[in-house]
């Protein structure tokens, strides 16, 4: 996902990259972390808006943070196979095999929408989807009702998708922003009919770590890091 809303918020932050959730000789706290490559928001050369959040979060806590950046599918893999601490960005609520793991209070919230062709009337909610035909783009994460009525009707790019919800092939499609308005305005493209004040789901950009003694520690340190810096939850949390 592409978040250059963030771009201004972060140019005053400033990572240490560096593995299990151990201590070092000199006592530094290490995370190893598993990352989905996303342009300019999570890169391995650091230059990313997330990478950005990590630099702060190390000079706050004192946590180095190990990161490997890899292609989505292979980064969730290998965090559901237990080889790193944490995954960024994961939500649990997203991913119900992790929903007992912990997680930081969010890099950004991207809201999930449901488009529909240009002056039609949007879609306000997940019943309005009923007996439609609504595409997806393959790999993102959706809710599982999204993903039970988006079905097969994939596409492998968002520009794809709104291609294909032009030609009719779909009555409506369900993406994330910012996501699909870079879409439309790299590509020149009308934007098409939705109602911003109406997400069907929103998805917290978190860093999710194993609930493990020390992790339930350095997540405390996280958060309350990222409280200073101005973050906060989207959703409410419940306490356990």
């Amino acid at each position: 996902m592409h978040y250059t809303v963030l771009r201004v918020f972060l140019s005053s932050l400033h990572l240490i990259f560096c593995s299990s959730a151990t201590i070092s000789d000199e006592r530094k706290p290490r995370l190893q972390v598993v990352a989905f490559h996303i342009a300019n928001v999570i890169e391995q050369d650091g230059s990313g808006e997330y990478d950005k959040i990590l630099r702060e979060l190390s000079r706050e806590t004192g946590i180095t943070f190990e990161l490997k950046v890899l292609p989505i599918a292979r980064a969730r893999a290998l965090y559901q196979d237990g080889k790193y601490d944490c995954l960024l960005p994961l939500d649990p609520v997203f991913e119900q095999q992790h929903q007992n793991h912990l997680q930081s209070i969010p890099f950004y919230a991207a809201k999930l929408y449901a488009f529909t062709p240009r002056r039609r009337q949007p879609i306000r909610n997940i019943e309005g989807l009923e007996g439609l035909r609504a595409g997806g783009e393959l790999g993102i994460p959706y809710t599982k009702e999204l993903i039970d009525i988006i079905g097969n009707n994939t596409a492998t790019r968002l520009k794809d998708l709104v291609q294909m919800l032009d030609k009719d092939r779909f009555d409506a499609i369900i993406a994330y922003t910012p996501d699909i308005l870079e879409v439309f305005e790299h590509e020149g493209i009308e934007p098409l009919s939705y109602d911003p004040t109406f997400p069907l789901a929103v998805y917290e950009d978190s860093l999710t770590c194993r609930p493990t003694d020390l992790n339930i520690v350095l997540m405390k340190k996280i958060n309350a890091a990222l409280e200073a810096m101005g973050f906060t939850h989207y959703r409410p949390k419940i306490d356990s």
